[in-house]
């Protein structure tokens, strides 16, 4: 796991650039440590890769064009891909810590298979909701955050790291199914395939 305190961007945009970008495993897993960036907050920026999100400590407030949604120690969340998105650090008293797993949606199923036409294009290309919560109070919701926590105990240089990550978000993606599929809102009809 990486820890960041800055985001590059690609020249001319609000693109955020990745260190996976136009590598052959789309994945990263970080530990941000939002007091350190500077202004104090994550500017407006957006990526193609999903962001899953747990906070370890503190307190973040996260800003779309859809509106605002606050994050206590605790709690999860998933930005979806594509989403113009800011953040800003709430709480004064602790340190504001938010591990992340940054993915290319392509990694669980591609556009051109049945797995990505079913189960990940319907998230991926969905109009809302931006931002989904997790929050530890909603029985449905803990596993999800013990799902999201327990994927970064796994060590990169372990033998089969790769396939178990991806194995992992996977379930996680599939929980998010279960839980979000009545609150994505679909050009033309409901969301994804039966």
């Amino acid at each position: 796991m990486r820890i960041t305190n800055d985001l590059k961007f690609y020249t001319g945009s609000r693109e955020e650039h990745l260190p996976y970008r136009d590598t052959d495993f789309p994945y990263l897993s970080s530990r941000a440590r939002l007091d350190d960036y500077s202004g104090k907050m994550v500017p407006w920026h957006w990526h193609k890769a999903v962001e899953l999100f747990y906070m370890e400590s503190g307190e973040i407030r996260d800003e779309t064009p859809e509106g605002i949604r606050d994050f206590p120690e605790g709690s999860g969340g998933m930005v979806n891909s594509n989403v113009l998105h800011m953040t800003t650090p709430q709480s004064r008293s602790r340190k504001n810590t938010q591990l992340l797993h940054l993915f290319d949606p392509g990694l669980i199923g591609g556009t051109g298979d049945r797995i990505g036409q079913k189960y990940v294009q319907p998230i991926v290309t969905a109009l809302r909701p931006e931002i989904l919560v997790f929050s530890p109070e909603h029985p449905d919701h803990r596993e999800l955050l013990r799902m999201i926590r327990q994927a970064f105990e796994l060590q990169e240089k372990e033998w089969g790291y790769e396939i178990k990550i991806r194995n992992v978000l996977s379930e996680i993606w599939l929980r998010i199914w279960e839980i979000f599929r009545p609150e994505f809102a679909m050009e033309g009809g409901a969301a994804g395939g039966n």
